[in-house]
């Protein structure tokens, strides 16, 4: 038989594992996070570039607006 302590620990046991997957699962999340930051932060200066070069053929060819 079971007492209300023992079912109390359980829960509490239950709760601090589910509590230590949502932190690595963050954790993940967290770095997953950075990494797509940093592509598109790479992605918008590449795009940046390819805009300003291609103003600036645009300009030697007499094509600039």
């Amino acid at each position: 038989a079971w007492d209300s302590s023992e079912f109390t620990n359980l829960i509490s046991s239950e709760i601090e594992s589910y509590n230590q997957k949502i932190d690595i699962l963050n954790s993940k999340l967290y770095q997953k996070e950075t990494r797509y930051y940093a592509k598109f932060a790479a992605l918008e200066r590449a795009l940046s570039q390819m805009n300003s070069q291609g103003a600036w053929l645009s300009a030697q060819t007499g094509q600039g607006g």
